[in-house]
């Protein structure tokens, strides 16, 4: 009940503030099954989001920081995908992401070349994690043999170019730090969403690897 109040709370203040596109959204979202069945952290970090992104794009910024990008990705792949394609537009927006934005010539730079880590090799001894190196390599394969990647705007296409870069790097972390939130919701709302789930489990996987030793 609390998280209800909160979200009807947020809502008003995002009708005030700015005449929001995103109010019916946040005022109809607490009624559908799938915000329903979210565990009640989940349904407390979607709460959070918004309180922060309606004070300030640095203010959404920081509370990732400290959340983890992780749980959020997580979380937009536990709503439906009606729900996870307007929430990710909604924080792609108060991100203030677009393709002339600062955090798109960061986009540009990182592609353009950057140091490589060094590549050491897998740990045998340990299969469960081979077997998720596995999963995420079979996805990034099956990603880009894909003819509809082809077709993305650019700006989509070299974030999802970068992600493959990082996840061969083992540096998925530490490339979003270096192009902005912005560009991954960016990607998250416009890819459609019979490749939404391959894009947020290669995501998930790449975020929960450690660097290479």
């Amino acid at each position: 009940m609390k998280i209800l109040l909160l979200l009807c709370a947020l809502a008003a203040l995002a009708t005030c503030q700015r005449g929001s596109d995103f109010t019916a959204f946040l005022n109809e979202i607490p009624q559908h099954a799938s915000f329903q069945r979210l565990a009640e952290p989940e349904r407390l970090l979607f709460a959070e989001l918004i309180m922060a992104a309606e004070i300030s794009k640095d203010e959404l910024k920081v509370f990732i920081d400290r959340e983890g990008i992780l749980k959020v990705i997580q979380l937009v792949d536990h709503l439906s995908d009606a729900d996870a394609h307007k929430f990710a537009e909604y924080l792609a927006q108060h991100m203030g992401y677009h393709t002339d934005s600062h955090e798109w010539h960061h986009l540009q730079g990182w592609l353009g070349g950057r140091p490589h880590g060094g590549h050491g090799n897998k740990r045998d001894s340990e299969p469960d994690r081979d077997q998720h190196w596995n999963n995420l390599y079979g996805i990034m394969h099956d990603l880009q043999r894909d003819g509809y990647f082809h077709h993305l705007p650019d700006h989509d296409r070299h974030t999802l170019e970068g992600l493959m870069k990082a996840v061969n790097d083992r540096t998925v972390q530490q490339y979003i730090d270096s192009v902005g939130y912005g560009a991954i919701f960016g990607l998250l709302n416009d890819i459609n969403t019979e490749h939404a789930h391959e894009i947020y489990t290669f995501l998930e996987l790449g975020l929960a690897m450690p660097p290479r030793p």
